[in-house]
């Protein structure tokens, strides 16, 4: 009767380890999964892979959310230089935030050449 009852105790054991460890497989390969789709949507968005590591990877919704935040940061922060670095005039739709006395009367006459009334 002893025997059978710790027959049973190592098979009970032995089937614990091996769920545990199915389920550390299960584990990894989920993770894996999510990282391969992380660094797609990197490429796809046009953001270098060292992005990756902004990323907790849980689920995939969560990766996209994290994703557009990202994102939206690293474009604030490229328009934030832009508009520090280069000269007013010269940036992209920058026309309408121009103060005439600050252009030549060339550059405003080529700015304004264009408009009708």
């Amino acid at each position: 009767m002893e025997n059978s009852v710790n027959e049973n105790a190592v098979q009970e054991n032995a089937e614990e380890s091996r769920l545990s460890e199915l389920e550390k497989r299960e584990k990894a390969l989920g993770v894996r999964e999510l990282k391969l789709f992380v660094q797609e949507e990197l490429s796809r968005r046009g953001l270098g892979r060292e992005a990756l590591s902004l990323v907790n990877l849980t689920d995939r919704d969560d990766c996209v959310r994290q994703l557009d935040a990202a994102q939206k940061l690293i474009r604030d922060e490229a328009a934030r230089l832009m508009e520090k670095t280069l000269p007013r005039h010269a940036l992209p739709g920058g026309a309408a935030r121009l103060d005439a006395d600050e252009l030549s009367d060339r550059e405003y006459y080529l700015l304004t050449l264009g408009r009708k009334g």
